[in-house]
């Protein structure tokens, strides 16, 4: 079991803090890629010798969906995607599971069968009830999480499948609630990191 002092680096924050938001599709076309910004809770604090700065230690994502309206001409299935991602950086285009951008990302694929009928229910869903909320660990064994060295991430959200407002009452939403302690490292440690995680020019 790792000492507090060692835990931390010396700010002896062992309790973690809890941060969140929420991404929400576009009214006019729910399907794409949204990406909000996530102001971290206070500045970087540079010391003589040592830095304060934010370690992430756990990521959930969950997934708000609309109540789905069977479609009113022929029986069909709809295969609804929905990812998450944890980024170091905006970005414009969504990006794949190994880019350097991104910190965490969770998705899964939905089929939902709809009936001929607009009166009548959705006949068979599979998914989103018992898929979310996904939760991430970063955490090593020794209870050592990422450390982020700027003072912004975002957050992102994919999706794809879903119908406009005037079909599906309301669009969907992916939120994401971060646990994060404050960890003093070195300015030389602290330099490497923010050279890592800065855009490329």
């Amino acid at each position: 079991m790792s000492s507090a002092k060692a835990l931390t680096g010396g700010s002896l924050d062992v309790n973690p803090q809890y941060l969140g938001t929420t991404v929400a599709a576009d009214d006019a076309n729910p399907n794409g890629f949204f990406v909000k910004r996530i102001d971290l809770p206070v500045p970087i604090i540079p010391q003589s010798k040592r830095a304060t700065i934010i370690e992430l230690l756990e990521c959930e994502f969950h997934c708000v969906e609309p109540e789905w309206s069977p479609v009113a001409s022929t029986a069909q299935a709809t295969y609804l995607r929905a990812e998450g991602f944890l980024l170091y950086r905006s970005t414009t285009a969504r990006p794949q599971a190994g880019d350097a951008v991104v910190i965490a990302n969770v998705g899964y694929h939905d089929r939902i069968m709809q009936s001929t009928s607009m009166l009548s229910s959705v006949s068979a869903q599979s998914g989103p009830a018992h898929k979310w909320p996904l939760t991430i660990d970063f955490t090593d064994g020794a209870g050592h999480g990422i450390l982020i060295g700027t003072n912004l991430i975002f957050c992102a959200a994919y999706f794809a499948g879903y119908q406009a407002p005037s079909l599906d009452p309301g669009n969907p939403n992916l939120s994401v609630k971060l646990k994060y302690r404050f960890k003093t490292v070195s300015i030389e440690e602290y330099v490497g990191i923010v050279t890592a995680q800065q855009p490329s020019q």
